[in-house]
């Protein structure tokens, strides 16, 4: 099975790539960017941020294997050089950006922090530096599990997994692949300390 879904797979990511740079025409779009003094001043390092951007095709897709409200995941990773910083997995693979740049076309937001308890600071720590050292590897457009490429959510769930191998992460959804939603319903794990929805 792990064989067809890779083959398969190698066959639709022109398609993928395609699909995931297209954004559909007058989408009433809302501005996360209003808040984003409240989002930075929410925000620590170690944070999973999660967000809907409306009008991109993708999310017609993503929806068929990622129910619920959130398509991407991110991880603040803190201040450089004065400037908010988020780590996330797109379409061009692992990279840093600006939190101002990031926040810039998002329409949902949420942001979610690991209960006391379950992880460290220190353990944070040496998360932020493993975290750091994938920046640059590709997109894991076959959504299988590992630390070769990843998926947006698939880096989130490593990052956690790195600082605390025992975690108790559960996925809401079936199916072996983390999901963004599955990061703001894990109660067992995360919290909600911010979040703008409709």
């Amino acid at each position: 099975m792990n064989e067809l879904r890779k083959k398969l797979a190698t066959l639709i990511i022109p398609i993928t790539k395609l699909i995931g740079i297209i954004k559909m025409p007058f989408v009433s779009k809302s501005n996360v960017f209003e808040k984003y003094f409240e989002i930075k001043n929410t925000l620590k390092p170690g944070d999973t941020i999660l967000t809907l951007s409306r009008g991109h095709l993708s999310n017609i897709f993503n929806r068929l294997v990622n129910p619920g409200e959130y398509m991407h995941t991110a991880i603040y990773v803190g201040m450089e050089d004065e400037i908010p910083m988020v780590i996330d997995a797109t379409g061009v693979g692992v990279n840093k950006r600006h939190l101002p740049l990031f926040l810039s076309d998002k329409d949902k937001i949420c942001i979610v922090r690991p209960l006391e308890g379950t992880i460290t600071e220190d353990q944070i720590k040496i998360s932020l530096k493993w975290l750091e050292n994938q920046i640059g590897k590709p997109y894991d457009y076959t959504f299988n599990l590992g630390e070769e490429k990843f998926y947006c959510s698939e880096l989130n769930y490593f990052f956690y997994k790195v600082g605390n191998p025992d975690l108790p992460f559960v996925r809401k959804y079936k199916g072996k692949d983390p999901k963004p939603n599955d990061f703001r319903n894990a109660k067992n794990f995360f919290y909600i300390c911010f979040e703008i929805i409709d």
